[in-house]
């Protein structure tokens, strides 16, 4: 019998790690989910950082997930300077 590997972030939530622009606020989101599979709401305002909102304490956040956070705000700070 053949195994698979699950990728289970992508399993709970679909969507995450995906910018997308949000048409009601006009501003680009993300949902992320950390290592503990906590996910959250991330909002890019065109201002080079990552607004990460969170009623915990903490995020636990890898270093391969850090680089892709630092990628999205590279990548909306491109859509907000091609709009």
């Amino acid at each position: 019998m053949e195994t698979q590997d699950i990728n289970i972030v992508k399993e709970m939530y679909p969507n995450s790690w995906t910018l997308i622009k949000d048409n009601k606020t006009q501003s680009y989101i993300a949902q992320i989910v950390d290592e503990e599979l906590d996910d959250y709401h991330v909002e890019f305002n065109g201002d080079g950082c990552a607004n990460i909102k969170t009623p915990l304490t903490h995020i636990v956040l890898r270093s391969d997930d850090l680089r892709a956070l630092a990628n999205m705000i590279d990548e909306a700070e491109e859509r907000y300077s091609n709009e």
